[in-house]
Order: structure tokens, then C-alpha cells, then sequence
């Protein structure tokens, strides 16, 4: 014990300090809140309290399941796949891009090209939207100009899957770049000359030295990533759709699930949803944690 006390270095309780704030506000709007979870058992009366409420079980996850949940968690999880793993390519592939332009001020104006949707809020980007997806918008112009009908883009499922998937990437892809590129930029130009030298391809160069030595921030963004695989942006799969209730076979996920049903006064099924999400949520963190820790064992 005074071994690790003395490891403990005043470097390290610094940077545990300036960490403290940010527990702080995770433990106060994250963890906290979660102990009227216990909601999901009880059938809540207003004028008892959550506390002196009556116990039912699990009633109100039967409610919940008998409510097209496997639509909604298939909806939830299948996004949030395609999230991650679309986003993480395409920004590894953009940020190495940018590192082979020599010219910085040409980088920086791609970066803050890239970075300005993050800047904007999804009710922004909805109406941006409606100047292509309105009946009488710029895509069915585009479709009357070459002889076909217009489109009804709210009522009709098919395209929606497609619009969700763009209407993410062009929004967040440029944070991503951005951390990606600034991980990139720490790499030693030893390494990369080196490579060159030995006649390595842009290629090789990329698969074998960008990526294995940005592997810790490429590895830290995926856990937060998987530890958010039942949690889904509201503005975008409620603003952005207009909560049309034609498109949710292929819209509806775990949060606009709970937004509707608070809104409809049945709290006890939208915290039952919560308390799945947050359960899945820490079963991921740990089964990541665990496959993390036995690989770093084995090296």
C-alpha cells in the first residue's frame, strides 16, 4: 500500500484533480438519476411518491415487449453498427488523406469545411432538409425535371435508411476527422520516412503505420462508441423525420420510443425501456473492458 502511495506522484494527483470536475458532472446528470430506474417495477402513483408506490414486477416490461420492442431494438442497435464502423473508416481515411496535403492552410480550410455541420444543431439540419425532402423541394424538382412522379419523402420507408445513415456522417464525420488528424499528427516522421524508404505503398504506409500507432484513440473512441450501442441521437431520429408515423419501421429506436411514451403520460414503460438501455449499456462497457484487459494480458 505505501508502494502505490508513493507512485503516486503530485503529477498524477494534478491530473486527477483537473479530472475531478468532470466525474463530478457524470456522476450528477449520469449516475445519479439513475436510481428512479426502480420506476420500471412499480406502477407510479403521483401522490405517493416513487417510493411508496406499488410493486408489479415486471408488468411493465411485458407492456413494453408486446409494443414491436424487437423492431425497435433491431432498429437501435443495427444503426448504431453502421454508425460506427462507417464513421471510423470513412474519418481514418479522410484525416490521412489530409496528412499527405503539404499545404496547411489548404488543410485547415478542409478541416473547418468538415467541422462546420458538427457546429449545427439537428433542428438546423431539419430545416436545411425540408429544402430537398418538402413535396415541392429540390429532389423532386430534380425527379418532375426528368419526367418522373414527386415523392412523398415522409410517407415512403425505402429511401429513409439511406437519408439517417448521410444525415450522420455529414454532421459528425468532422469531429472525427478532426481527432483522428490531430492523433496522426503525433506520429514520429521517422516512421514514416522509414517506411517510404523501404518502398512501403500509401497503402501499407496507412494500414501499417497510421493506424497500429493511433490504435489507443481509435480504441478509446470505439468503447464509448459500444458503450452507446442502444443510445440513439433524439434530433435525428425524431427532428430530422419529422416523428412521421409512416416511417417508423425503419426510424424508430430506443430514445424516440421513450420521448413518445413520456409524452403520452406512460412513464412506467418508457423508464422500463431506460432501464434496458442502461443495463445493455454497461454490459457492453464490461464486456469490452474484459476483452481489453485479457488482450493486454496476453501481449
Amino acid at each position: 500500500m505505501l508502494e502505490v502511495i508513493r507512485k503516486f506522484k503530485k503529477r498524477d494527483l494534478m491530473l486527477t484533480l483537473m479530472f475531478m470536475p468532470t466525474l463530478i458532472v457524470i456522476f450528477i446528470y449520469r449516475i445519479a438519476p439513475s436510481v428512479v430506474l426502480v420506476i420500471a417495477f412499480k406502477e407510479l402513483d403521483t401522490r405517493r411518491g416513487i417510493w411508496g408506490s406499488e410493486w408489479v414486477g415486471f408488468s411493465n416490461f411485458e407492456m413494453l415487449f408486446s409494443r414491436n420492442f424487437g423492431r425497435i431494438m433491431f432498429n437501435t442497435i443495427s444503426y448504431n453498427i453502421i454508425f460506427i464502423v462507417s464513421v471510423t473508416i470513412l474519418s481514418l481515411v479522410i484525416a490521412y488523406t489530409l496528412r499527405q496535403i503539404k499545404s496547411q492552410r489548404l488543410v485547415s480550410f478542409l478541416l473547418t469545411l468538415f467541422m462546420i455541420p458538427s457546429l449545427l444543431s439537428w433542428i438546423m439540419v431539419t430545416y436545411i432538409s425540408r429544402t430537398f425532402l418538402d413535396f415541392n423541394g429540390l429532389l423532386n424538382a430534380v425527379r418532375v425535371s426528368f419526367g418522373a412522379d414527386p415523392i412523398n419523402w415522409f410517407l415512403t420507408t425505402a429511401p429513409w435508411r439511406f437519408i439517417v445513415i448521410f444525415a450522420y456522417l455529414w454532421r459528425n464525420l468532422g469531429f472525427f476527422v478532426l481527432i483522428y488528424y490531430s492523433a496522426m499528427a503525433s506520429i514520429k516522421k521517422e516512421y514514416i520516412f522509414a517506411s517510404a524508404v523501404d518502398g512501403a505503398s500509401r497503402s501499407s504506409q496507412f494500414l501499417r503505420i497510421y493506424v497500429p500507432l493511433i490504435g489507443k484513440t481509435v480504441s478509446v473512441i470505439l468503447i464509448f462508441g459500444l458503450a452507446d450501442i442502444l443510445t440513439s441521437d433524439l434530433g435525428l431520429f425524431f427532428n430530422l423525420t419529422r416523428d412521421s408515423g409512416m416511417l417508423y419501421p425503419v426510424t424508430d429506436v430506443l430514445d424516440t420510443f421513450m420521448f413518445r411514451t413520456l409524452r403520452a403520460g406512460d412513464f412506467e414503460v418508457s423508464v422500463a425501456a431506460n432501464f434496458i438501455q442502461s443495463l445493455g449499456g454497461l454490459l457492453m462497457v464490461g464486456l469490452v473492458l474484459i476483452v481489453y484487459w485479457r488482450a493486454k494480458r496476453k501481449v
